[in-house]
């Protein structure tokens, strides 16, 4: 890991349009709230070497002021870059879509995700705390352009709340061919079946995370937590299921 400048990609939606897909979570205020929460825990990472740096891209064009406090008050607002814009939401559009287009941009605008072609980006879902996401990083093998988490229960996807690939690589996998999700309404599925179907080609994709993800948050889609029992049960089934039988994808 030390060979390798680590940055994290935080993606960000403030104030959500009202009719986004698929989305129940749209008070600005308490989103904000735990994009703060969040940021702060990332910003924690910065001090103890998990990550280099972290690009915060928000497509709502909401003030970002209380962050970069957060930032300057913890002597890191020079490893950190703020990017801000309005982005469109479009008919239905996935919020994977959307996604995808908001990474897209930061990909073309930011200066830290272009210093170095070599670096390993982390993109992670701006509200979510990924409680063990040093162990996740740690885990990255060498030689890996793309590193994500498949799942198959209950159906064939991808958890897109976090993953890493090498910046040089983008344009070879998940940043190809981006209109094409335009009006899909999983995109996680339909990235899943591109690279089980060998879409990407010689793009070597770790396909499963070594460490089980340990998240805190709440969910977009139907606004549960995941610091719940329910979500808490999953996470150690799941991890003890890592161990045993590694092969079983939940």
């Amino acid at each position: 890991m030390a060979n390798h400048r680590h940055i994290l990609l935080i993606t960000s939606t403030i104030a959500p349009s009202k009719d986004t897909f698929q989305l129940v979570v749209l008070d600005a205020e308490e989103r904000f709230r735990q994009y703060l929460s969040a940021f702060r825990f990332y910003v924690s990472l910065l001090a103890t070497g998990t990550f280099d740096k972290i690009v915060y891209m928000d497509n709502s064009g909401y003030p970002l002021d209380a962050l970069e406090k957060v930032a300057r008050e913890s002597g890191v607002a020079h490893r950190v870059e703020f990017l801000s814009c309005v982005q469109g939401f479009p008919g239905k559009n996935s919020r994977y879509f959307l996604e995808m287009k908001l990474i897209d941009r930061a990909m073309a605008e930011s200066k830290f995700l272009n210093l170095d072609q070599q670096a390993i980006i982390w993109k992670v879902t701006g509200r979510y705390i990924i409680r063990n996401a040093a162990a996740l990083v740690a885990s990255w093998s060498k030689g890996v352009d793309l590193y994500l988490h498949h799942r198959n229960v209950p159906h064939p996807v991808i958890d897109f709340y976090f993953f890493g690939f090498v910046r040089w690589s983008y344009d070879r996998h998940i940043g190809a061919g981006i209109e094409q999700f335009e009006g899909v309404e999983y995109g996680e599925m339909i990235l899943r079946r591109r690279i089980d179907g060998g879409d990407f080609g010689r793009v070597r994709i770790q396909k499963r995370f070594k460490v089980t993800p340990r998240l805190e948050g709440t969910r977009g889609i139907d606004g549960s937590s995941y610091s719940g029992p329910a979500y808490l049960s999953r996470y150690l089934v799941r991890k003890i299921a890592n161990v045993l039988v590694p092969n079983w994808w939940i």
